[in-house]
């Protein structure tokens, strides 16, 4: 809707219809809506006749946009039912149409902020692209009646290109939505800190982000693609590539996505790749994380030389559930796919894959229950890995199990270990309690025994 969209970039800022008024109404939904949709890439649903208007037929091109101009609660139509295509428009009736694509109605929120790629010939467009996305985000009001809260949450479409932030981060409000054209299209590109609160990306309380890729790169003590910063919640990152590389800092670390203390969040759909000399980790859910939930998620760690300690999950005190998500971490002095540390909390994987090749645990639990369901795991040493937590439980089944070592290395006295139905391969070690019932080894059908 031409009124509410604000764009920024290689495009004008359009606030008005220039037409000579009287227009017709036909005029009026066409202009507005269809000027939007070549710069937002927007397609009404297909036309349905008498839908909301009597008199539209759906037989010209209009119609669509008559329709979702109604649908959005801009107009009424002009009585009984009808929109009246080709009855004038008066400059009274214009001004109402305007304002209530500029400022929203009940159908549909008022704010979204459109900001396009400056021209590739254009020098240092990059750099001045990320600076005008940082001056985008900067100018959402913090008070008042448009702040973004529930009832009037912010989108900023972020159009192709590369946006450098240079040494910046893009801090999102609470209630914004960031928005790109594509994980391969849309790139935002930070440098990081020696801040662990800082990041490319910064979310807000139930801010989300999607369809982007964001890139940490650089030689920092921190270098983290996206930060949840303490007490955020129901943040959400859907379609995006978060990339993290620390190349040659021995003290640095590096992160994909890190979330602080008792936040909440959703993964999903996306692919997260950190690279680095020291201390990396695809996704870090650490102090108490409320809930973390990832689906449809691609993690590779690649630590070299291999001195580096590389994981694909680290949670502390989290409790996160895992579904139809694979992690490989690669080289390396110590390798975890999925670490979960002490702090009570529990672990749901399901079809899911976790793959390591050196030393370590591809599953790593300490002190909480969890359930593995459905998953292909293996590692160069230790399939699954107990450190402790007497009276705590793991219940595995229909799993595929490889450990280099052990499949199961069961060192906490008190835990209770059950498995049915799955492929184990190489044998156990267990200081706690460990029942398999029905399991394969790849050779033999073990129907009360562990292998």
């Amino acid at each position: 809707m031409i009124g509410r969209l604000r764009m920024f970039g290689a495009v004008v800022v359009c606030l008005a219809v220039g037409a000579v008024v009287p227009v017709t109404a036909q005029q009026v939904a066409g202009e507005q809506d269809l000027t939007a949709s070549a710069l937002s890439v927007y397609t009404p649903p297909t036309c349905v006749p008498g839908v909301p208007f009597a008199d539209i037929t759906c037989t010209t091109g209009f119609d669509p946009w008559i329709e979702q101009f109604g649908l959005d609660g801009i107009t009424a139509g002009c009585g009984g039912g009808n929109y009246c295509p080709g009855t004038p428009v008066t400059r009274d009736q214009m001004a109402v149409f305007l304002e209530k694509a500029m400022r929203g109605t009940s159908n549909w929120p008022p704010h979204t902020v459109l900001l396009f790629h400056h021209q590739a010939a254009e020098a240092n467009s990059d750099v001045n692209s990320g600076t005008e996305l940082l001056s985008v985000v900067a100018a959402i009001p913090s008070t008042g009646s448009e702040a973004p809260s529930a009832s009037t949450p912010w989108l900023i479409k972020v159009g192709p290109g590369i946006y450098d932030l240079g040494s910046g981060s893009l801090v999102l409000p609470v209630y914004t939505a960031l928005e790109g054209a594509g994980q391969d299209i849309t790139v935002i590109i930070g440098a990081g800190s020696a801040d662990s609160g800082q990041a490319t990306v910064i979310m807000g309380d139930r801010g989300r982000l999607s369809r982007l890729a964001v890139y940490s790169w650089g030689d920092n003590t921190w270098e983290t693609a996206v930060y949840i910063p303490p007490l955020a919640s129901r943040v959400a990152l859907e379609h995006v590539a978060l990339t993290a590389n620390n190349p040659s800092n021995d003290l640095g670390v590096a992160y994909g996505l890190y979330a602080e203390t008792n936040t909440s969040f959703s993964l999903i759909d996306s692919d997260v790749y950190v690279q680095g000399v020291s201390y990396l980790t695809g996704v870090g859910a650490f102090a108490t994380t409320d809930e973390s939930r990832l689906d449809g998620v691609r993690v590779k760690v690649t630590a070299s030389p291999t001195s580096a300690v590389g994981t694909g999950f680290s949670g502390n005190g989290a409790s996160p559930v895992i579904t139809n998500s694979r992690f490989d971490v690669t080289s390396g002095a110590h390798q975890w796919g999925i670490f979960i540390g002490s702090g009570g909390g529990t672990l749901i994987l399901r079809d899911s894959e976790v793959h390591t090749t050196g030393p370590g645990a591809a599953v790593h639990i300490d002190s909480l229950s969890a359930t593995l369901l459905g998953d292909i795991i293996s590692s160069a040493e230790l399939g699954v890995e107990i450190a402790s937590g007497s009276g705590f439980s793991l219940d595995i089944n229909s799993c595929n199990i490889t450990g280099g070592m052990f499949w199961l290395n069961n060192r906490a006295p008190g835990f209770t270990v059950t498995v049915g139905a799955s492929k184990l391969v190489g044998p156990t070690t267990s200081i706690g309690t460990t029942n398999c019932f029905g399991n394969y080894t790849g050779s033999a059908f073990l129907a009360n025994t562990c292998p």
